[in-house]
């Protein structure tokens, strides 16, 4: 999906993630449809207008359902902070720890 990248790459897109998420999660809080989830602007320029609206609808359709408990802050209760995730791709393979984590 594009050219291999360092750490720093790697840091913005989680926080393109991070913050879709966040994004995608306040607009489930009120009520909103996919279309009005705020796009992140990380990244400035997307080549292909439906590629977004595709990414939200698949967003929102993903953390509205049952299958992903919420923590006491309202976040899903699973994922990790973008700086355990960062703190993890600069390991070598192997000591980051397991997919289970």
């Amino acid at each position: 999906h594009g050219p291999v990248s360092d750490a720093t790459e790697i840091a913005r897109q989680l926080e393109f993630l991070e913050a879709l998420r966040a994004n995608t999660l306040t607009a489930l809080d009120r009520g909103q449809v996919p279309e009005q989830i705020v796009v992140p602007t990380v990244y400035a320029e997307v080549g292909e207008p439906w590629f977004v609206e595709k990414t939200l609808r698949r967003w929102h359709a993903y953390y509205a359902t049952e299958r992903h408990p919420r923590d006491e802050s309202g976040h899903p209760s699973e994922l990790r902070s973008v700086t355990d995730l960062v703190s993890a791709a600069d390991q070598p393979c192997g000591e980051a720890g397991s997919a289970a984590d």
